[in-house]
């Protein structure tokens, strides 16, 4: 009959002891601790153990440098193949930019909680804007998650690390729906229809200037955008911006599907109007404005008609309405001033009885 054998143990073989142990997946192993001293090698061996309790098992116990470089390279080329081409070029230039200037040469196992917290403030004394930090920060938890998976560290360092608070940032002013009218009169006629093209449908600049003629479906009135993510969807076109886009084809000698949606006074697609919506502001005599304050404008426009913030999330294209509320429907104080007015709550006195 054959000897029941206790795992774990600690045995001596030859000069030295050795721990034997069997892994998650029921595997034998035997590791030399390199010692003929049994107080040395108990010391040693409830290490290995307590190590493998941990889910640490297969990790090198003196692992080698493995430059922050090194680790980039890798998941640039085997874990970026989930990602959207817009997030991983955004996910290049922080690493470019700012990451692998600032590690270097930084073995990525060396790179602890205290670490990650050094370059957050070396960041801040830049000046830099608490939500690009958030964006750095979040590309080297990928990139320390990919790692982790492969098995090349034991933890992600970045989620014990509390990241600096991220304040609402609104744009320069969100124009009320007579500024808008006074802002389209002051601006040139080619202008015009790529300004009512942001103003009608709430649309990030991007989404805008990257349409093609197929995209504007005129008998379904239909119009396909792309989201940030590379996500697509249909927006409906109302009566004023399916006539824009009628006359804006009906300009040109030769239509193909292909083409720019919008084109310039150069005859080249329109990718933004920063110089006209600027000087039309000014003879306005309205407070300056960006393309992404005419999405901040549609939002409150419908808000202020009776529309509910799910579906004024869903025009906008947000994944998550608590986004559109907090920082895209603004409230004017004529509203807040209004509804103070409009709740009066009357109590008889008590001791009066009437």
């Amino acid at each position: 009959m054959k000897k029941y054998e206790k795992w774990p143990r600690l045995i001596k073989r030859g000069d030295y002891y050795h721990a034997l142990y069997k892994d998650e997946g029921g595997v034998s192993h035997r590791v030399s601790l390199k010692t003929a001293n049994f107080n040395e090698a108990s010391t040693k061996y409830n290490r290995l153990l307590q190590n493998v309790a941990k889910g640490v098992l297969g990790f090198d116990p003196n692992p080698k440098v493995y430059p922050f470089s090194n680790a980039v390279d890798q998941y640039l080329q085997d874990g970026v193949a989930d990602l959207a081409g817009s997030t991983l070029k955004r996910y290049k230039e922080a690493i470019d930019n700012h990451l692998k200037p600032y590690f270097k040469k930084t073995s990525l196992r060396a790179i602890k909680p205290s670490t990650v917290l050094a370059y957050i403030r070396f960041r801040q004394k830049a000046k830099v804007a608490p939500f690009t930090i958030h964006k750095e920060v979040n590309v080297l938890s990928a990139i320390f998650n990919f790692a982790l998976q492969e098995e090349i560290v034991t933890y992600n360092p970045v989620l014990a690390v509390k990241k600096p608070k991220i304040r609402l940032v609104r744009p320069h002013y969100t124009p009320t729906h007579d500024e808008l009218l006074s802002i389209l009169d002051h601006l040139f006629e080619g202008a015009r229809r790529f300004f009512l093209a942001f103003a009608n449908t709430g649309c990030r600049l991007s989404e805008i200037s990257n349409a093609n003629v197929r995209d504007a479906d005129l008998k379904t009135g239909l119009l396909r955008v792309t989201r940030k993510g590379g996500k697509v969807d249909f927006l409906k076109m109302n009566s004023v911006l399916t006539q824009c886009i009628k006359d804006e084809l009906a300009e040109r000698e030769q239509v193909n599907p292909n083409d720019p949606l919008f084109l310039n006074q150069y005859g080249t697609r329109y990718r933004k109007m920063r110089k006209a919506l600027k000087t039309a502001c000014e003879k306005a005599k309205v407070p300056h404005c960006t393309h992404h304050s005419l999405r901040h404008a549609y939002a409150t426009i419908m808000h202020e008609k009776g529309k509910d913030i799910g579906t004024i999330s869903k025009l906008l294209g947000h994944a998550n309405p608590t986004i559109t509320q907090n920082i895209y429907v603004h409230w004017r104080d004529e509203q807040v001033h209004q509804a103070a007015l409009d709740v009066e709550i009357c109590t008889k006195s008590a001791r009066s009885g009437k």
